[in-house]
């Protein structure tokens, strides 16, 4: 009886972990982790015990955003519910549109961001034009005393053949 309960939970300890290799091979790493976070979250989260306001406090301070939205840790679950329910409300509400100035700090800093990106790609591939161009006259000028050569040699065999 102990050996086949042992065998049972072995299987699914055992069926779990190729679920997780499977997400984690069709996904990315910041999924995998992401994953693992959300099993150890909710590991904590199932065993409330006596004490539970310390493990409460102590899931706070893993994800402050995901336990303030989790009713199941929320501390005060009234001000939740009314915190969701006005939250649901505004959502239903159109905004106005935006007025001229707002933003206009986040706005430069985006421009100013995107301009120095532009740079940055003009500069190489200024760059690589230049050493293309460099190759190329380096390389005419190592080979130009090869090629009068050659013509020398060429006209003299020609030269010759003809004579």
């Amino acid at each position: 009886m102990g050996s086949a309960s042992y065998r049972l939970r072995y299987r699914c300890r055992r069926r779990n972990l190729h679920r997780w290799l499977q997400q984690r091979d069709h996904g990315t790493s910041m999924e995998s982790i992401q994953y693992l976070q959300d099993v150890r979250y909710s590991l904590r989260v199932a065993k409330r015990n006596p004490g539970w306001e310390y493990l409460q406090d102590a899931l706070f301070s893993i994800d402050p955003v995901r336990a303030q939205e989790d009713p199941v840790i929320v501390k005060n679950v009234p001000f939740y519910k009314a915190k969701k329910a006005l939250e649901a409300e505004v959502t239903k509400l159109n905004p106005p549109p935006r007025p001229q100035n707002w933003g206009l700090y986040e706005k430069t800093v985006l421009l100013n961001a995107q301009r120095e990106i532009a740079d940055k790609i003009l500069d190489a591939q200024w760059e690589a034009k230049w050493r293309q161009e460099k190759v190329e006259e380096m390389l005419e000028e190592k080979v130009r005393p090869f090629i009068r050569l050659l013509k020398h040699v060429y006209s003299r065999s020609l030269r010759l053949v003809l004579n």
